[in-house]
């Protein structure tokens, strides 16, 4: 079935409960699997948006057991359901820590630093939850060297190795447990059942998406995905866009007249929000021509956005009044008119 780049745009926020909410925050973490969590403040906004809530839901999800941060895929933090830590990480720690070698070696990270730190974790937090700086310390009373960045490159490599994630929230901050006391009983998957469980879940989350998606969010290659392909998008509905095959869940294409109306409504997103993050290709909701606009210099941080029709339109700051930056001239009226209700109403 062919479908026109504006539709893609539409089904994508449908996809991604931009359009209508999921029930909690729990159910929108499970539902998209995994969500960009690098800026603390911009994740939680991304979740209680998706959920219909305040912040402070997504704090009390932290809070729960049910949902944690850590490092799954791109070496970047992300918000996922604690009980699919351990499996996602058996896909995608390895190629992660490969990546990382060239920056330890420049660092002077040894094997030897790697297990001191585990030795020191393990004791510490066997008796409880630290936070960042705490542990920081502790580290550094015990003589380990945690100038510049080998602080942060030993915590990710103990995360990617499975043994420390983000769990509770106190006083505003995300403190690191032992997954094996915070997660007791996680999912555990075969390969390729997890693989397509992986690709199966982005799809439902992200779709209309491609391969190529998927493989670039999830940084899984090609080689281990292509031959699962086929049993992945089994249960999928294609539609084609200018001769490139993307997989939907049929019942976003199903719902798709009666959410029309509200997946083209204007909408606040923060940023680095996996709309415009999520995907390879972004064309249908981010014009190649405004991309450094979300992204200036390209460097990587992604500026809050403004959408108009599913579409990314201009670029937004938190203060009072709401300060937009449009792309191409004024914005349509009933977007100018809707920013400050959606400003006062955006979850902080």
């Amino acid at each position: 079935m062919s479908r026109s780049g504006s539709e893609i745009a539409q089904l994508r926020v449908i996809s991604q409960q931009l359009a209508t909410p999921a029930p909690s925050i729990i159910d929108a973490v499970t539902h998209l699997t995994c969500v960009q969590a690098q800026d603390w403040k911009a994740s939680r906004s991304a979740l209680a948006l998706r959920a219909g809530c305040s912040t402070a839901e997504v704090d009390d999800a932290a809070n729960s057991a049910a949902i944690v941060r850590s490092w799954p895929m791109r070496g970047t933090l992300h918000w996922l359901p604690a009980q699919d830590l351990q499996w996602m990480l058996s896909l995608t720690a390895a190629s992660t820590v490969r990546a990382a070698a060239g920056r330890h070696r420049q660092l002077g990270i040894a094997d030897s630093d790697v297990e001191e730190v585990r030795r020191l974790t393990e004791s510490a937090l066997s008796a409880g939850s630290r936070s960042r700086n705490a542990l920081k310390a502790l580290w550094a009373e015990a003589g380990v060297d945690v100038a510049g960045q080998r602080f942060i490159h030993l915590l990710q490599r103990l995360a990617l190795d499975g043994v420390i994630c983000f769990g509770p929230v106190i006083d505003g901050q995300q403190q690191l447990v032992l997954c094996s006391l915070w997660i007791p009983s996680p999912r555990a998957l075969a390969r390729e059942a997890a693989i397509v469980e992986f690709a199966q879940r982005y799809l439902r989350s992200h779709g209309p998406a491609t391969m190529a998606d998927f493989c670039w969010w999830s940084k899984l290659l090609v080689r281990d995905v292509k031959p699962l392909w086929p049993q992945i998008v089994s249960s999928f509905e294609e539609v084609i866009v200018e001769g490139r095959s993307l997989f939907v869940d049929p019942a976003v294409m199903d719902s798709l007249p009666a959410l029309r109306r509200a997946a083209r409504a204007p909408m606040l997103l923060p940023a680095f929000d996996e709309l415009i993050l999520g995907y390879a290709d972004r064309s249908p909701t981010l014009s190649p021509g405004d991309f450094e606009k979300v992204v200036p210099g390209r460097n990587g941080y992604f500026l809050p956005t403004v959408l108009d029709s599913a579409t990314v339109v201009g670029t937004w700051k938190a203060t009072s009044p709401i300060e937009v930056s449009p792309f191409h001239g004024e914005l349509r009226g009933p977007v100018d008119r809707a920013l400050r209700r959606l400003s006062d109403s955006f979850p902080t």
